[in-house]
Formats: structure tokens, sequence, C-alpha cells
């Protein structure tokens, strides 16, 4: 903003209804990646709903190998590697689907 206010006079009219709109007071809203980019760009909406689809997924071959570990059909290593790998991967989709909805910026540690 102090760039725009010394640099940017000659891009921003004068008068009414030329005002910038005012800096967001929290910070939720400013690091808001989901209303700001994820909302409007069709790759990143697939990718979202992509990673819902796989965590939907995994989640299922996680259920059906506690099931089957449960009911103790077939080699229980199995089973428990796979119950192992879904929570995992469905732990992890979530941290990565966090990234698209909002990521907050610590410059101190950049």
């Amino acid at each position: 903003r102090q760039w725009l206010a010394r640099e940017g006079a000659r891009c921003v009219a004068e008068g009414p209804g030329s005002q910038l709109p005012p800096s967001p007071l929290r910070r939720d809203e400013l690091m808001d990646r989901f209303t700001q980019h994820t909302a409007h760009c069709a790759s990143c909406r697939d990718a979202l709903q992509s990673i819902d689809f796989w965590q939907r997924c995994l989640g299922g071959v996680g259920l059906g190998s506690l099931v089957l570990d449960r009911l103790a059909l077939g080699p229980t290593p199995l089973w428990l590697f796979g119950e192992v790998v879904a929570v995992v991967a469905v732990f992890g989709m979530e941290k990565l689907k966090g990234q698209f909805v909002f990521q907050d910026y610590e410059h101190y540690k950049s």
C-alpha cells in the first residue's frame, strides 16, 4: 500500500469510488487461499476434488482391511499393513488439502 500511495497515483483515478478497499484486519482473512484462489482456479478445484476422492477410497481400503483383520480372514500382516498405509495416507492428504484452504506465512521461519 505504501508503494501504491507513492508510485501508483497514476493508476488510481481521483474522485468518488476510486478508493482502495480496506486491508483485511484478521490474519485468517488475509491468508485465506480458498476464497482468494482455489475457488476460482479450475486446476486447484480439480486437485481438491481428487484429494477428496482418494481420501474416501483409502478410507474404504483401511476400513476393509480392519474388517478382514478382525475377522481373521487371510494374512493378518497384509491387513495390518493396509490399515497403517491407509491411515497415514489419509492424514497426509488432509494436511495437503489444508494448504488449498489456508497457509499461514511466518516470515521468521524463512
